[in-house]
């Protein structure tokens, strides 16, 4: 019975590993992994808006729970980041499909990337959407 009230806390915060059931190729998953490298890259350069907004799709899943729902909000929310934190110099270490993710993200491609900012390890979970083999960015949590 004292297992109960964990569960029902824990479970909605992750779900299933995706590793198991992904079927994507060597290239798809370069593709997939690049894609989510750059948009951190650009985001964090903060420069480029119309850059970002080129490899991000809509609707936007902003920090895994508020949906954006046309390009002028996301141009909005970018501005808004950039604006706040300015530029940063936080180059991706490293990207890996997620074995956990959150459950706003749950049938999703999820890509975590790895990187360093004011010497800590830190990382984001990068939602993807594929569509004629293209990959775009369709919302991250962090």
């Amino acid at each position: 019975m004292k297992l109960l009230p964990f569960l029902l806390f824990f479970m909605p915060l992750v779900a299933f590993s995706q590793a198991d059931t992904l079927s994507l190729s060597k290239e798809q998953k370069q593709k997939a992994f690049t894609v989510a490298k750059n948009w951190v890259s650009l985001l964090t350069k903060g420069k480029d808006v119309n850059g970002i907004l080129a490899i991000t799709t809509i609707p936007f899943l902003r920090d895994g729970n508020e949906t954006l729902e046309t390009h002028q909000e996301v141009r909005e929310f970018y501005e808004s980041v950039i604006k706040s934190k300015g530029e940063r110099t936080m180059p991706p270490l490293s990207a890996s499909f997620a074995k956990e993710i959150p459950h706003s993200f749950q049938g999703s491609l999820v890509v975590r990337v790895y990187f360093t900012y004011k010497g800590k390890e830190q990382n984001v979970f990068v939602r993807l959407a594929e569509e004629n083999g293209v990959y775009r960015v369709s919302g991250f949590k962090d």
